[in-house]
């Protein structure tokens, strides 16, 4: 838990996030009413978090926190952020407004 990028932020690796972030919603498929609050609001956290962290050309990089390490885009990570940010405008649990140029950027 000690480990850090090279530019001294923690290791935060966007695949990793995209497995949780896109993992959610299946969550929230089985899960009864009264236990979705917690997970939506996870869901809305991660969300916004990591569209603040979506580079200029719309893809996440391996590490979220310093894609310098890694410049190359990472699509898997692209894909399943991609993924639930357009799951999240779909079912109404984010903004259309706010995430929507997100989604087309990611998307494109």
């Amino acid at each position: 838990m000690d480990k850090r990028e090279y530019n001294g932020e923690p290791v935060f690796w966007g695949r990793g996030n995209g497995w949780v972030v896109a993992g959610i919603p299946n969550l929230l498929k089985y899960l009864p009413q009264e236990y979705k609050g917690f997970y939506e609001n996870l869901f809305r956290e991660l969300s916004g978090k990591l569209v603040e962290l979506q580079d200029e050309q719309g893809y996440w990089h391996a590490s979220l926190l310093d894609p310098e390490s890694y410049p190359a885009p990472e699509a898997s990570a692209t894909a399943l952020i991609t993924y639930a940010v357009a799951y999240g405008i779909n079912e109404g649990l984010l903004d259309k407004k706010e995430y929507l140029p997100a989604l087309r950027k990611s998307w494109n």
